[in-house]
């Protein structure tokens, strides 16, 4: 029988660690020995001992308890009795140590018969003895869950996976909504094979004609605008990028954000597809890489700075009235109805005046309004 019986680790009650036994009295099941019983109720051992035998009678042995001091010749019973935290010299003069179900417990607290008694009795079986029928369903729902997920995002990128070797423009709007940080971390399915070669020489024109056009002073100037924007459009971290490979990777601690890049079709794409817009916008709007579509208001205060020096020989004043003029005429804003202090005012107040605010600011700057 005592083979049967498992400490199975230790559960914190009423700030008190207690030890978990399964076993005994079916398997999986719970129980709880004497020692523990004293500990949270405040008592003496001998008194627990006492109890129950004192009213032997009321406790069916197997079923309400199990006396493991009558068996302590039985293999692994002094082991067993060491880990329950008992002393030697406890284990060796002890007449009677017992070991109680979940019914011998309810049992003895009718004996004890305390409104305390009864309040501990109530929060063991709550906090101890009910985790043994919900605490397996529980666990494999939420395994169930998290494998559900695990195969939904291993879908996800494989679609995405599927797109990029054909060519298809996915676009940043869904490249956003992908958790790229965990695709970097756990799949090993985009990470590029022999078969995948990069065309350095193509990064490196790219490279080179942005260097030009934006007047960089240096190449690795040129990289750090393109990770900004591939954090600003697609939200990659290429700092947690690196982070990741490099979990994956412990040997290669050093590696360079520009080598993981290297290392992952999805992220070599972001920055192709990154790249070359910032190469267009520049070769049409000149030297000012900051030139790019807004998604944000703060992102097109930014922008409208730009285009007021670039267009309205840094009258901030037109450059606004132009933005105002626009949002009315092209996007439909009735401004007699808006009433605050100042149309600026109203627009900082209003998430749809803004997003109508971000289109007409990118409306004159891709429409070369003036």
């Amino acid at each position: 029988m005592t083979n049967e019986i498992l400490v199975t680790g230790k559960q914190t009650f009423m700030n008190k660690e207690i030890p978990v036994i399964l076993g005994g009295f079916g398997n999986g099941k719970k129980c709880i020995c004497d020692k523990t019983i004293a500990e949270i109720h405040g008592v003496r051992a001998g008194h627990v001992r006492d109890n129950i035998l004192n009213n032997i009678k009321r406790f069916a042995e197997n079923i309400d308890f199990i006396d493991l001091a009558q068996r302590s010749d039985e293999n692994g019973t002094l082991e067993l009795l060491l880990s329950l935290g008992y002393s030697k010299q406890t284990i060796k003069q002890a007449e009677h140590i017992y070991l109680l179900s979940e019914r011998g417990y309810a049992k003895l607290i009718k004996i004890m018969d305390s409104d305390l008694a009864w309040e501990i009795h109530d929060k063991l079986i709550d906090e101890y003895f009910t985790m043994r029928d919900d605490i397996i369903p529980k666990m494999t729902g939420l395994i169930a869950t998290l494998e559900s997920e695990v195969i939904g995002l291993k879908n996800e990128l494989n679609q995405i996976t599927n797109f990029i070797t054909n060519k298809v423009d996915i676009g940043f709007g869904t490249l956003k909504k992908i958790n790229l940080d965990y695709m970097e971390c756990v799949s090993d399915s985009i990470m590029m094979n022999n078969t995948y070669k990069v065309k350095n020489d193509t990064i490196h024109d790219i490279v080179l004609e942005i260097k030009k056009y934006g007047d960089y002073s240096s190449e690795n100037k040129v990289f750090s605008r393109i990770y900004k924007l591939m954090n600003q459009k697609c939200g990659i971290d290429i700092d947690k990028c690196k982070e990741n490979y490099v979990f994956q990777n412990p040997d290669k601690p050093d590696i360079s954000p520009w080598s993981v890049i290297m290392n992952s079709p999805i992220l070599y794409q972001i920055f192709i597809d990154v790249a070359s817009e910032m190469l267009n916008q520049l070769k049409t709007y000149g030297s000012s890489d900051e030139y790019i579509i807004s998604s944000n208001f703060d992102e097109s205060l930014e922008q409208l700075k730009l285009i007021t020096k670039d267009k309205f020989d840094s009258n901030k004043l037109e450059a606004y009235k132009k933005v105002y003029k626009c949002m009315e005429n092209i996007f439909g804003v009735d401004w007699s109805s808006i009433k605050c202090k100042s149309k600026i005012e109203a627009i900082k107040l209003n998430t749809d005046l803004q997003a109508l605010f971000i289109k007409a600011v990118n409306y004159i700057q891709y429409n070369n309004v003036v």
